[in-house]
């Protein structure tokens, strides 16, 4: 991805910048420009309604997404999970509001799969606090680096504490979502010894279901 974004991929040895939920406290640190993760709940004929985890109501246009028009446009669904920023914290009816628009000069269509924000395919998604997630932004991020390390997978990291993780498999899902939960007490050199282990657990747990 060109601009700056909390959603990257991950490959051994290559870092790129580019479900159910855990408990967590409540969003409020609303900022416009801030990026987001959240859950559609409702549509209406122009705006979606989506769960941040703020406590407040926040609101989606359907036509707020790269090259949308009335005629073609996402079709979303309860229970869909979109990437997106913040454009609006005090709309008149008080709601927040978000677009899957991007700032940066690239743009790709929403129909392309290719663009920084919209709709996040199938994967986890986990909660996690406020404090935490921002380091989990930190490109020199131990445990997001260690993971990327050993298994190929996309992130993306909402300031509101909620993460969608997708793999390539049941495995790597269970390992990438333990060791994040699992790091946020832990320095750097913990967290990427605990991912190491992890992964070898993973590892022989696959090796003794083919023997």
């Amino acid at each position: 991805f060109v601009e700056h974004s909390s959603r990257r991929k991950y490959f051994p040895s290559v870092i790129i910048n580019t479900a159910s939920a855990e408990s967590s406290p409540e969003f409020t640190g609303t900022r416009g420009g801030d990026n987001v993760v959240g859950i559609i709940e409702d549509k209406g004929s122009e705006y979606y309604v989506v769960n941040i985890f703020s406590g407040t109501h926040c609101i989606l246009s359907r036509l707020a997404f790269e090259g949308a028009t009335k005629r073609n446009k996402p079709e979303l669904k309860r229970g869909d999970i979109v990437y997106a920023r913040i454009i609006s914290t005090s709309t008149e009816s008080g709601d927040i509001e978000i677009s899957c628009q991007s700032t940066g000069a690239l743009k790709k269509d929403w129909s392309t799969g290719e663009t920084v924000y919209g709709e996040l395919p199938q994967g986890l998604l986990l909660r996690v606090s406020i404090s935490y997630a921002h380091s989990l932004l930190d490109p020199d991020c131990a445990v997001l680096n260690a993971l990327g390390r050993h298994y190929n997978f996309e992130v993306a990291v909402g300031v509101n504490g909620a993460i969608w993780v997708r793999s390539g498999g049941v495995v790597e899902s269970v390992v990438i979502r333990n060791a994040i939960l699992n790091a946020e007490l832990l320095n750097g050199p913990q967290s990427e010894a605990m991912v190491a282990q992890l992964v070898k657990k993973a590892k022989k747990m696959i090796d003794t279901k083919k023997s």
